[in-house]
């Protein structure tokens, strides 16, 4: 698919490269598709699989409820399987639920927690790492840095857990509040926190 993308642009006139990621999706997770992974890793950007998908491409399963020193170290080591196939301009991001998410590439590694630190403000996870997505990639648009488009995607996911079906959306004189709040304070919030 980013052959054919960049085939069409380049018919097209348009010379610049546009920036790719991809998210894989569970049916495709598995040992059999690991090479299809790598190979796709070649060609786009930014891979970003929940950690459940990651381990399923490698025939190993995390759990996400273990204690988080547990859950830290099969990540660890999955992270380092990883990086050990990524190009030198590509880049993982590892999506963990309620630990966040970890941001790998050839040169470095960093965990960023979820924004909500309690699950009490959590109602349904459902959606949350489409959400994650998104906001990855309007962050990473905005910054071109790949731990910054990770803080808005824990943000964008911090919004769509808060409640059953989509977040409340109100646009105000001082702009957009979703869940009676705005992407900017939540930001703040969690850049201090960090």
């Amino acid at each position: 698919m980013v052959n054919n993308i960049l085939l069409r642009r380049q018919e097209q006139g348009i010379m610049s490269k546009p920036m790719f990621l991809w998210e894989p999706v569970p049916g495709v997770c598995s040992p059999n598709d690991w090479e299809d992974c790598i190979r796709a890793m070649q060609v786009v950007d930014v891979t970003s699989p929940n950690v459940n998908e990651a381990a399923g491409f490698l025939g190993r399963t995390i759990d996400e409820e273990q204690p988080f020193p547990q859950f830290q170290q099969h990540l660890d080591h999955l992270v380092q399987d990883y990086i050990s196939q990524l190009p030198e301009h590509g880049g993982v991001v590892f999506r963990c639920g309620k630990y966040g998410c970890v941001v790998a590439t050839k040169s470095k590694s960093e965990s960023l927690p979820a924004f909500h630190n309690t699950s009490q403000k959590v109602v349904d996870p459902t959606g949350g790492g489409n959400a994650f997505c998104g906001g990855f990639c309007a962050g990473w648009i905005q910054s071109g840095d790949l731990v910054t488009a990770a803080m808005y995607g824990n943000i964008a996911a911090s919004f769509v857990i808060e409640q059953y079906g989509l977040p409340n959306l109100e646009y105000t004189k001082d702009g957009e509040r979703w869940n009676a709040d705005t992407v900017e304070r939540r930001i703040q919030v969690y850049r201090n926190r960090i």
